[in-house]
This record gives C-alpha cells, structure tokens and sequence, in this order.
C-alpha cells in the first residue's frame, strides 16, 4: 500500500486552489477547513500544465502559514475523498506531510521543480528535458567487440523480492471481503470474510469480530507475509533446490504499513529477517548473498533524501551494514553504511552492482528539490570502472 503519487497531486493542486482563496479576508485555516467540499469540484477540472504550476504556487502560501497547518490540510482532503480510512490520513499526512511542505516550499513554481512535480505526479505537464551529462569511462568502446564463448557452465540462482514480512499479522483475524485494489492490481479476496477497510489486514486494529473465513496462518493475498509463511518458504529451499551458488534480496523486507512505519518498527523488521534468512542459508551452505535496498524499507516510506539535504536515513543503512556485513567484503560494508550502494566480484569477469534506486523514485518527494542533482551522492562520477571488462549485473528494487 502505498499513498500514490496521484494522490498527491490532488493534495497540491488542492492545497494551491485553497491557498488562492486564503488570500482574500478570511482565515486561511478555517478556509482550509471550510471550502474543500468547493474546491473538490474545481480540482476535478484542473487538467493544464499551467494550472498546475500555479496550484504549487498557491500551495506554498498554505505551506509557509505553518507545516501543522499543511498537515491539518493534507489529512482534511485525504478524508474528504476518502483516499484511505480517517486514521491512516491522519497518521500518514502527520509523518510525510512536514517533509512535502518543506519541499513545496524550497522548489520554483515557475522552474524544472514544479514542471518536473506536476509531470511525475499527476501527468500535468510534459516532462522537462533530460539535460546531458557526461561520464568518462577508462576505455573506448571496442569497434569490433566480440562476445565470449559460452563456457556452457551454469549457476543457480535463489532470488527473494519484496516479501513484506508483517510481525503484527494475526491468523484468525479480518482479511478483506470481495474485491479491492493493492498496489493498483485488483486482487479477489475472501468472498466471506468480514470487510476490512484498512489498507493491510490481518491485523488486529480493535472492534474487529471473528470472521467466518479468516485468514490463515499462511498468509492472504491482501495482507503482508506471516512470520511463519517466511519460515517454510526458507525451510522449503532445499527441498526445492539443494544447491544454490548465489542469492538476491531485491528489497522490500519491511511491510506495507506505511501510515505506522518508523524507524524503530523497520529496524526491528529488518533487523529479525536478515537474520532469519541468514540462519536459514547457513544451515544449508549459502554464502554468496548479495542484497538491495527497497522503498518500504526506511521510514517514512519512500523517502530517502540526498546527503546534501538530510541525514535522516543514516540509521538505515547503518542497519543494513549490520545485517549485511555477513555477506560481503570488509571494503564494502563501508558504503553500504554511507549510501546502501555497493559493487562486488563475486567470481573472476564477473560484478554485481547493487543500487539505491530508490534516491530517483517517483514518490520519493525528496527528489523535486534537487532536480539539477543528476548523480544522486555522487554514485556514478568515480565509478566508471565498475563495469570494466566484466559481465555485470545491477541489482535494485524500484
């Protein structure tokens, strides 16, 4: 689950429509209050690159009253439209609206900022164009490059992606009833389960009854991984294949509570898995295990700001140098600690690459505030040789 970019543009160019109307003699908090029920309508037919640049304009108005009231706002229209049930608007708007306003505020309304914001968020405008940028690699391009025979040797490859394990989920408790959309898939969930309207089920919320078909212990398509459903998948490996030469993580460990995600929940969540899978994979000799960040994997979710906007995600990766440490090179582990990145050689011609993608994410709000930044921490300049002559792959989760 997640609160989508869509979404968000509804909330700018919402917040920008209210900003215009604050100008005039009224207060501009109860205006905000009072007038979204009006300017619901009138955001429905905001559809011009134009009104959208001047809606950011407008927002940062609301934005510079006070990032409380750009919350108060955020969580008001979040409910009016019924995005998501009261109490996840209101968690949700209070733990990533702060940083949205702050954005809002530090961008030009009249620059690639917004273009690029109402472009990635709503569709609005044309993206702007790519500006070049030159990288310098230590060698020509062959002109006659000719490709390696194929030694017709082969490894086998175990790849885990994206298993949101919930250490909260209940068996027995509420999965959703009929057909709802997660991660805007239409999934069918139990026909005669008792509705859940909460964006992760399988959770015990309070005022909950027992439903006549509850989820089961292994899980429901509409709710995050049970711990124990983790457990036999890992338990199942060997059974499945017992040699394995490497492993990929691809992200996305932590689950999709993204209304309630903090930092001390991730690190906890992250902390249990990895060492779970490295028990696991111990007992049955895996050891080259090379992992990668997700978006779901820090909190706030999505968010991961550049080092020269924030350190707020240092503890992240200082979690991951921990957890990963087992797995790769002492000379390594260092940049994973700095910036979740890293490249190895796991054999002779060979490179894995794993990248922090999620520093040029669509929902990562972070990145319209430094648009002219086309190398985020400096990944690529000073790297050119990670590619030079081996076969590569790059691992990421976005």
């Amino acid at each position: 689950m997640r609160f989508s970019i869509q979404q968000s543009v509804r909330l700018v160019l919402t917040l920008g429509l209210a900003a215009s109307v604050a100008a005039l003699d009224m207060n501009p908090t109860d205006t905000l209050k009072n007038l979204i029920s009006k300017l619901h309508s009138n955001l429905q037919n905001a559809a011009m690159c134009g009104e959208c640049t001047d809606a950011i304009a407008a927002a940062q108005l609301v934005a510079d009253i006070s990032d409380q009231t750009f919350v108060d706002a955020a969580s008001d229209i979040c409910k009016f439209e019924k995005v998501q049930p009261d109490v996840v608007c209101d968690d949700l708007a209070e733990i990533e609206g702060p940083i949205f306003a702050n954005v809002i505020k530090s961008i030009s309304s009249d620059g690639p900022e917004a273009v690029l914001l109402c472009a990635a968020l709503g569709g609005l405008c044309p993206y702007p164009p790519v500006p070049n940028y030159d990288v310098t690699f230590p060698k020509i391009k062959p002109a006659n490059a000719v490709a390696p025979p194929v030694s017709g040797r082969s490894k086998t490859l175990l790849h885990l992606s994206d298993i949101h394990v919930d250490p909260l989920y209940v068996v027995g408790l509420i999965k959703p009833k009929g057909l709802m959309l997660r991660n805007d898939v239409e999934v069918q969930a139990g026909t005669e389960a008792v509705d859940c309207n909460m964006p992760l089920c399988c959770r015990n919320y309070g005022n909950q009854t027992t439903p006549s078909n509850p989820a089961s212990k292994w899980g429901d398509y509409s709710c995050d991984t049970p711990v124990e459903l983790l457990d036999a998948l890992l338990d199942s490996i060997p059974s499945i294949q017992p040699e394995i030469d490497w492993a990929i993580i691809t992200g996305d460990i932590a689950p999709q509570d993204v209304w309630l995600a903090s930092q001390m929940t991730v690190t906890t969540t992250l902390t249990a898995v990895y060492s779970a899978i490295s028990k696991h994979f111990a007992a049955n000799n895996v050891t080259k295990v090379f992992p990668t960040v997700g978006n779901h994997d820090t909190a706030p979710v999505n968010l991961f700001p550049l080092k020269s906007q924030s350190n707020a995600n240092a503890w992240l990766y200082e979690t991951l140098a921990s957890s990963w440490k087992q797995w790769l090179p002492d000379d390594v582990i260092t940049e994973v600690g700095d910036y979740g990145t890293y490249a190895v050689k796991p054999e002779p011609g060979f490179k894995i690459i794993s990248l922090n993608t999620n520093l040029c994410y669509v929902d990562d709000f972070y990145i319209y505030a430094k648009v002219g930044e086309l190398d985020p921490n400096d990944r690529v300049r000073g790297q050119e040789t990670w590619g030079d002559d081996f076969l590569v792959t790059i691992l990421a989760d976005i």
